[in-house]
């Protein structure tokens, strides 16, 4: 399911490098640890089973990458994704 505004929407920096705090303790070795939620679980209970990506924020650009779902090591063949970080930004806090 797609994520509450609180979750997406600035002040939220969830989209933009500094992931959400789920709850879980994780080692910081751990190649889950660092990532943000994009999307919840079916069950309208976020934590349940949600979908992660690695959020990278450089000069000009953001990427998504290294999607993968949190309990299981399933990893997804998808992006990586770059966006203009300018429109990217724009549009966080177009919506907030």
């Amino acid at each position: 399911m797609y994520l509450p505004p609180s979750m997406v929407l600035l002040p939220s920096r969830n989209l933009l490098g500094e992931p959400w705090d789920h709850g879980f303790s994780l080692e910081s070795n751990n190649l889950q640890a660092g990532k943000a939620i994009v999307l919840g679980c079916t069950c309208g209970v976020i934590e349940c089973w949600f979908i992660q990506v690695r959020i990278t924020l450089n000069e000009s650009t953001v990427e998504w990458a290294d999607f993968g779902q949190f309990h299981r090591d399933w990893q997804y063949n998808l992006g990586p994704f770059k966006f203009d970080r300018k429109q990217y930004v724009s549009e966080l806090y177009r919506y907030s």
